[in-house]
């Protein structure tokens, strides 16, 4: 197969830190590898004084925001860097972003194959993003062919209510390099986590969308001796002190009250990150609104069992894994989703108690990682499905 060059189009990219970003970095940096051209096209970073790093060209721009929400900065560098470019496939990873919106219009310009990767919708049920899901209808088809995670999720479901059909399903995946066998034992005593406690994770940045006071509310109800809740991620200082729940004040007060137990929380680097998932007990994770979470595959690849909100495809990665459990979700007027605190409770107890059931999710979850929902394997899908476009 002939070397292809490519641009992929997202709102933030390394040394920015998300799942968004992470699924493209992998895809892009693995690309370079096969000797493939890839470009990024992305938001300006205060950290990002380099145009390239492992062999990707990264380009910015002072662009922020969205056409439902308003664009901030000038679009016409970046329109012109695209439509004027010669690419052989153009990749748009996510909606509701300014990297995607701005060229909406313009699509039939683009000299490239375009691919559209909606991941999610997650806007559709807002008020707000009525009129862009409208405008929407009229832009998905002109895409070239696009890319969904799930097969049930509510960007798969308005593409097929449009009468699109060409689409690929195409996962995301952990990094089969990062998730080694390791000596739990060692790991723990590395991070001061004793044999006799029982470690709950979480992994999520601190945006008030994530499940962090869900999760303490679960922990409030478990009666489970030596119980540790570690708490990973980015933004604990600007958690949210506004809104219906002030949540800040919120997941503090609940967190005061949890004396007997002990609350941690950190912001690690990644191979702490990598360390935490591979030595817990268990992956807790209610989080409101997801599409297709990395962090649950990175918990499969760590042979670390999970209990999960019901949101995004979830339990559809439960079904390909057999790897967690997903708990009773309700969902409100703009699609968060609000996890069943007593069922995830006994749940987890549960789980607590029967270090066997614990061990076959265990063993699944690897499994699956391994034979399926590694980079390695998503990258060469992705690679296969550009090279059908271009031939």
């Amino acid at each position: 197969m002939r070397k292809l060059r490519i641009l992929h189009i997202v709102e933030n990219y390394f040394p920015s830190v998300g799942g968004m970003q992470e699924v493209v970095k992998q895809l892009s940096e693995r690309m370079v590898l096969e000797g493939h051209e890839i470009h990024v096209a992305c938001t300006s970073h205060p950290n990002r004084n380099f145009k390239v790093h492992n062999g990707v060209y990264i380009h910015s721009f002072d662009i922020t925001g969205s056409l439902a929400t308003g664009i901030s900065g000038n679009p016409e560098p970046y329109i012109k860097f695209v439509l004027g470019s010669t690419f052989d496939v153009i990749v748009f990873f996510a909606a509701q972003i300014w990297s995607t919106d701005l060229l909406l219009s313009d699509l039939q310009k683009v000299k490239a194959k375009t691919i559209f990767v909606p991941t999610g919708f997650s806007g559709l049920p807002i008020p707000i993003y009525k009129g862009y899901y409208e405008s929407m209808k009229q832009y998905m088809p002109q895409f070239d062919h696009h890319v969904f995670l799930s097969y049930d999720y509510r960007d798969i479901h308005f593409a097929t209510e449009l009468g699109i059909k060409n689409y690929t399903i195409i996962p995301n995946a952990a990094d089969e390099r990062e998730f080694l066998d390791v000596d739990r034992n060692i790991l723990r005593e590395k991070l001061g986590w004793t044999s006799k406690e029982f470690v709950v994770l979480h992994i999520g940045s601190f945006t008030g969308l994530k499940g962090h006071i869900q999760a303490l509310r679960i922990i409030n109800k478990v009666k489970i001796p030596h119980l540790r809740m570690v708490f990973i991620g980015n933004g604990y200082e600007n958690f949210p002190r506004y809104g219906r729940q002030k949540i800040r004040w919120a997941f503090e007060r609940i967190k005061a009250r949890l004396t007997n137990k002990k609350i941690e929380i950190h912001q690690w680097n990644r191979e702490q990150t990598i360390e935490a998932f591979q030595c817990a007990d268990l992956f807790l994770f209610p989080s409101n609104i997801e599409c297709s979470p990395i962090v649950i595959f990175e918990s499969m690849a760590a042979g670390l069992p999970f209990v999960a909100s019901n949101v995004g495809n979830i339990a559809e990665i439960i079904s390909w894994s057999n790897a967690g459990i997903v708990i009773k979700t309700t969902f409100d007027e703009y699609g968060y989703g609000h996890i069943d605190l007593n069922e995830a409770a006994k749940v987890l107890q549960a789980l607590y108690c029967n270090p066997d059931e614990r061990m076959n999710l265990s063993i699944a979850g690897k499994k699956a990682f391994k034979q399926e929902f590694n980079w390695k394997k998503i990258t060469e899908s992705y690679i296969n499905l550009y090279h059908q476009l271009v031939s």
